[in-house]
């Protein structure tokens, strides 16, 4: 039989007022409250989905289970935000040229300053031209833009660099208020489907892990029932 207290290394309740009980997965704020932001493409349609009682569908495929994913610092959760990517799609063929021309550029001046190395700087090299040359698809780009390369090449002033008139998605978070009663987890990988449903069986709204070496603050809520309020607010991309 699973042990829960493997997974679960306590339960906190929002009405405790404790600072520091969510960690950088939730703020509490001097009057009590409990915020944190989820990042999303489509604000409206998330608010829609709380107040109908649908969040185990807004973010299927994540650590905690089916739920809305909110944190304390959305920053580093820009990655769920999808939209920044649409305008890959619909490039022609010379503006894929033009961006893969200045990625090339981007990527010399990182080999030259010794931001990657010569075997990094090599395989993104052959990438690029093969997106270029159309033999792989425009996505292969993505992994440019996370570590080492860092390229942000979605981002307007890159574009603008680029020579390219295209003006990507911006991301939006959708700012909310949380009331109830929440697990902390001790990890956020490999919680088995068991524990999660038991954790719903017995009235918990959702679940939060702090940050660590091996975790990224998060907070899944599976109940909307505790979210009280949500107001929609802009978030710049680092």
């Amino acid at each position: 039989m699973t042990n829960i207290t493997e997974y679960v290394a306590r339960i906190v309740d929002t009405s405790s007022c404790n600072t520091n009980a969510f960690g950088n997965a939730a703020h509490v704020t001097d009057d009590c409250e409990v915020i944190a932001w989820h990042v999303t493409d489509n604000p409206e349609n998330v608010i829609e989905q709380i107040r109908l009682g649908n969040c185990t569908k807004i973010d299927r495929d994540t650590d905690f289970g089916p739920g809305i994913y909110v944190s304390a610092i959305p920053q580093i959760w820009v990655c769920r935000f999808r939209g920044k990517w649409d305008f890959l799609g619909a490039l022609s063929k010379s503006e894929l040229l033009a961006l893969c021309l200045y990625i090339l550029k981007q990527l010399a001046e990182e080999r030259r300053t010794h931001y990657i190395s010569q075997s990094e700087y090599e395989y993104a090299v052959q990438d690029v031209k093969y997106v270029a040359t159309q033999k792989l698809p425009p996505t292969v780009l993505l992994r440019l833009s996370d570590q080492p390369y860092n390229i942000r090449f979605w981002q307007e002033d890159h574009l603008k660099k680029a020579g390219l008139n295209i003006r990507s998605k911006s991301p939006t978070t959708v700012r909310m208020q949380i009331s109830g009663k929440f697990a902390e987890m001790r990890s956020a990988h490999y919680v088995p489907t068991i524990i999660i449903d038991y954790l719903k069986y017995i009235g918990i709204s959702g679940a939060f892990v702090k940050s660590s070496f091996s975790n990224e603050a998060q907070m899944a809520i599976w109940d909307c029932s505790a979210i009280v309020g949500t107001k929609i607010e802009r978030i710049s991309v680092a």
